[in-house]
């Protein structure tokens, strides 16, 4: 790849950009040889100003390892109106074979850059917008169809299943009716998994965990199938109950937290356009500036919405479940498993709870192994379980409550209708709602000797019921709060430039300024401008914006004695002090208007298609150049009607310019017809005087001429004594030509093409006419040719800022 950072091309002597070339050789050899091999001459060629790259590429003898080296055959360059500066780029191999060698499905993605004056060299990195396809549950057909997916719970079977895992999991290894339910509490609930998995070293157990988190889950694998364990309020009653009479080595350890202001999340916003952003989330119950902040990270995550509810949820986690429970039961297999609701009843947390085993049921009165004890003025109940059998080893957790009896016993009344427990039941006595805990398992393990060890946390309810009244503050991406308008004043402008007059803005009435704002802490956005006559009561005002940095005014004529002045606006609105006023005369710097040329000086010559102008200047000293126009009307009008580039000239000088083609000749030998040579005279035809003369019968007065087939010729005449019968130019010989009749006196001209074996031209009298011709022309038209009949001429000096003087004319000139 050779470059040219300058572009390649060269400037001829009138300033035109014109091509240029450089040669350049490639040679190759093997490492180990000694001769080097011509791949090709390069001469390369363009006409460019700006810089450009031109690639060659070629196939090698065999592979292995080559040199390549380039030779610049070009001399070196030392002309200034030549740039032809080359640099070889770069040198890239390309191996014969497939560059991907990898079994599993892959995206691939094709680049095709559109990136003049932008890109130099590589592309080292780019970024896209991707969606993920794979298995996603329908909930309205219950079908998995192959869509694009957010839902992490169709996340969640395509990282068990995909083609990434290399030990991908079967249908018969995934909870399917969890998935599916889990699917639809994503739905319901909008949450969203967007993360592009890119990092190799991520273990699939690291990946579950943070795709299940994003829908407020973790990973389960029962032994049996995959499936997930949802945060959500239990549904159910509690699947069991433990006590000190079931359980023991309980362990209750409590965090205790002092929570930040709020915590600062980054994610990819996409309302954006996926671009960075953080979202700071005030901790609940916080009231003024958030000063003391977290980081936390929401992998998956891009809607700011999603960002806010997610970040309070976890903030109501650390708030409602600050405990983690631990307990064991001599049983090595528990019916509590992960996510299951169970209840606690442990009197060193709470002193009211008891847990007792029933000695006896008569009727609704319970006995009791252990005494309670009630207090007035609160009520109690009791929670046991019941319908246990084998083929419900979980039974229902019942809540009745109990007459109140003050003191302390063993027999307990209880009150309502309802299930009762049977003798050696377990159950739970305390204040109504606080006879035992609602908790939630996080999981079990098993222990020594046939026990199982299990971890649980408060269930919280709470957290959900907060959470959907939830209100969650519009998103604006805004990083911090509106600064206040500052009204202060901004410093003043300055004027560094104020122009006028020709010699300034190229108009003979023209004002224009340049302007910058002052120097400071306040940004002027826009300026004010005042001006007036110098003297006037008023001014008149015109605001610009700052970045205009300029302007210009069209109120006043050259000689005008004019005042300017400015000031600036801030943000805000607020004007910062005037400029000092300054005073100028509009044209002040303007050159001499020069003096109009002598009529008598300008002659206008007639030639066939054109004219010759001929004028003297007088020994004014401000004229310093000539502008000349035609029109065929005889209003001058300056922006059609200037004849080329105005004539450059001194003082007491003559001048000659062409108008038109002067070029032209009549084709007519003797066509003043001084004498009767050249001509053939046919019936009724005469010479004399220097004149042809026609009375009688028809005829032609004739002279052959090689004319161009398909060519136009201009015919020119005079006529006198017409007084009968008509007078015609003819081109004859294969197909005639026939132009105007002519029937009374004049000069008179038309123009005719000639066609294929016209050869020769005719003046044509009809029978019985009479008339005198004299002064005949025939020329060939071109393009360059003035049209035929009356052209207007006038000449206008000028300075040498163009500004013009009197015109001279119109004079009149009649092209035949």
């Amino acid at each position: 790849i050779l470059g040219w950072a300058a572009g390649l091309f060269s400037v001829n002597k009138k300033g035109k950009l014109r091509p240029a070339a450089v040669t350049v050789k490639i040679q190759q050899r093997l490492v180990q040889s000694e001769e080097w091999q011509d791949v090709v001459t390069l001469e390369i060629k363009a006409r460019k100003r700006e810089a450009f790259f031109r690639q060659h590429t070629w196939d090698f003898p065999s592979r292995g390892r080559w040199q390549v080296r380039c030779i610049m055959m070009t001399a070196e360059n030392l002309n200034m109106q030549l740039s032809n500066d080359t640099a070889w780029v770069a040198l890239q191999t390309i191996r014969p074979e497939y560059p991907i060698n990898f079994k599993k499905p892959a995206a691939l993605i094709a680049l095709r850059v559109k990136a003049t004056h932008q890109l130099n060299g590589q592309l080292d990195n780019f970024n896209c917008r991707a969606r993920r396809f794979c298995l996603d549950y329908d909930h309205t057909t219950d079908t998995w169809v192959e869509r694009s997916t957010r839902n992490p719970a169709s996340a969640f079977r395509y990282a068990l299943q995909g083609k990434a895992n290399a030990r991908p999991v079967t249908d018969a290894g995934l909870d399917l009716d969890v998935l599916r339910d889990w699917h639809n509490f994503c739905r319901i609930k909008d949450l969203k998994y967007d993360r592009v998995l890119d990092d190799p070293s991520a273990s699939l157990r690291d990946v579950l965990v943070e795709i299940a988190a994003a829908g407020r889950a973790s990973p389960r694998h029962d032994g049996r199938k995959w499936g997930v364990v949802i945060d959500r309020p239990a549904s159910l009653a509690a699947v069991d109950h433990f006590s000190p009479r079931n359980a023991h080595g309980f362990q209750v350890t409590r965090s205790y937290i002092r929570p930040p202001h709020g915590v600062r999340v980054p994610f990819l916003d996409q309302t954006n356009d996926n671009k960075p952003a953080e979202r700071l989330i005030p901790w609940p119950g916080h009231v003024g500036d958030i000063t003391e902040i977290e980081h936390w990270e929401m992998p998956g995550k891009t809607d700011p919405v999603e960002i806010y509810r997610e970040a309070k949820r976890r903030m109501f986690e650390a708030t409602y479940r600050p405990d983690i429970w631990r307990l064991s039961i001599d049983n090595p297999v528990s019916v509590a498993t992960r996510g299951d609701k169970v209840r606690v009843a442990l009197d060193a947390i709470e002193r009211t709870q008891v847990s007792t085993r029933i000695k006896s049921v008569t009727g609704t009165l319970v006995e009791t192994d252990e005494l309670v004890r009630m207090v007035a003025g609160k009520d109690y109940a009791v929670r046991f379980r019941t319908g246990i059998s084998e083929v419900d080893t979980i039974g229902t957790s019942v809540v009745r409550t109990v007459k109140r009896i003050v003191g302390e016993g063993r027999l307990i009344q209880l009150t309502g209708t309802g299930p009762m427990p049977t003798a050696d039941n377990i159950i739970f006595f305390g204040e109504a709602g606080k006879e035992s805990a609602e908790l939630i398992v996080l999981d079990v393990e098993a222990g020594e000797d046939m026990s199982s060890h299990l971890r649980l946390t408060d269930a919280a309810p709470e957290i959900d019921e907060q959470l959907d009244d939830l209100v969650i503050p519009a998103w604006s991406g805004r990083v911090g709060a509106e600064i206040d308008d500052n009204l202060l004043q901004p410093s003043a402008p300055r004027f560094t430039s104020i122009e006028s007059g020709v010699s300034g803005t190229d108009e003979i009435n023209g004002l224009s300024y340049l302007i910058e704002p002052g120097s400071g802490v306040i940004v002027t956005t826009s300026i004010e401008i005042d001006h007036r006559l110098t003297g006037a009561p008023s001014w008149t005002t015109v605001t610009i914006p700052v970045a205009s940095g300029g302007g210009s005014i069209a109120s006043y004529v050259n000689g005008n004695a004019v005042q300017i002045r400015a000031r600036g606006i801030s943000m805000a609105g607020v004007p910062g002090p005037y400029t000092s006023v300054i005073s100028f005369t509009i044209g002040a710097a303007d050159l001499a208007i020069p003096a109009a040329l002598d009529s008598a000086a300008i002659t206008i010559g007639a030639l066939l298609g054109g004219a010759v102008v001929q004028f003297s200047t007088s020994d004014n000293t401000a004229t310093k150049q000539v502008q000349i126009y035609r029109s065929t009307s005889a209003i001058l009008n300056r922006a059609t009607d200037a004849v080329g580039e105005p004539i450059a000239t001194v003082p007491s000088r003559s001048y000659s310019a062409p108008l038109g083609d002067t070029t032209r000749a009549n084709l007519l030998a003797n066509g003043s017809l001084d004498s009767n040579v050249s001509w053939t005279f046919g019936t009724g035809w005469s010479w004399g005087s220097g004149t042809a003369s026609h009375s009688g019968s028809s005829g032609s007065l004739t002279q052959p001429i090689a004319f161009q087939a398909g060519k136009y010729y201009r015919v020119a005449y005079a006529l006198s004594g017409v007084s009968a019968g008509t007078i015609t130019a003819r081109f004859t010989g294969g197909s005639t030509r026939v132009g105007i009749g002519r029937t009374a006196d004049g000069a008179w001209s038309e123009r005719l093409q000639a066609v294929t074996d016209n050869a020769i031209f005719n003046i044509t009298a009809s029978s019985l006419s009479v008339a005198t011709v004299d002064d005949i022309v025939v020329y060939l038209e071109t393009a360059t040719c003035l049209s035929q009949g009356t052209h207007y001429v006038w000449l206008e000096p000028q300075n040498e800022d163009g500004v013009p003087g009197p015109v001279a004319g119109p004079f009149t000139v009649t092209i035949r």
